[in-house]
């Protein structure tokens, strides 16, 4: 249990986007759209997600928010069972490894990730990637939510998590 002195992250777009940041209303949007355990307040958690992802994109100067980042927001929360100690989980996961680099605004390196993921499946598994080619299945359809939400939207809110943990960790 969290004592007192623990600050909680109650975030105002209002007061705090001073740049007209649209990514404020954009996390709003997801915010609703993104579905939580039936076994939840739904609502509180939805609320949880919204102030993380807000502080989260406030912190970050050189990146932006971007759709999927709820998926990996949400699953934080349903791990963490908290807000602050998921805020600081997202952080740790920005600031600690190269995953931020994809929500670059430009999306230089995820699209990069998109042309070697590309060239190495053409390497390894050619008929597939011929086949992708001739049918026009771009890599981007199957890989974004893959590499942005780091495979967290694949897990139906029913199914037990081992797998995706094991991927995860």
């Amino acid at each position: 249990p969290k004592n007192s002195s623990h600050i909680k992250l109650n975030i105002n777009a209002k007061v705090y986007d001073r740049s007209g940041n649209s990514d404020f209303c954009i996390i709003d949007l997801d915010c609703q759209r993104t579905l939580f355990d039936k076994n939840t307040n739904i609502e509180e958690k939805r609320k949880s997600l919204n102030n993380i992802l807000k502080t989260s994109v406030m912190l970050m100067e050189d990146g932006c928010y971007c759709q999927g980042m709820n998926f990996v927001g949400a699953f934080i929360i349903k791990i963490c069972e908290d807000e602050e100690e998921s805020f600081y989980f997202l952080m740790g996961l920005f600031k600690n490894t190269d995953y931020r680099s994809i929500f670059m605004k430009d999306l230089s390196i995820l699209r990069l990730y998109f042309t070697v993921f590309g060239e190495i499946l053409n390497l390894y598994i050619p008929t597939l990637h011929s086949y992708f080619i001739e049918n026009k299945v771009e890599v981007n359809y199957y890989l974004s939510p893959w590499f942005i939400a780091l495979f967290s939207s694949l897990v139906n809110r029913d199914q037990k998590l081992d797998a995706f943990l094991k991927i995860f960790d």
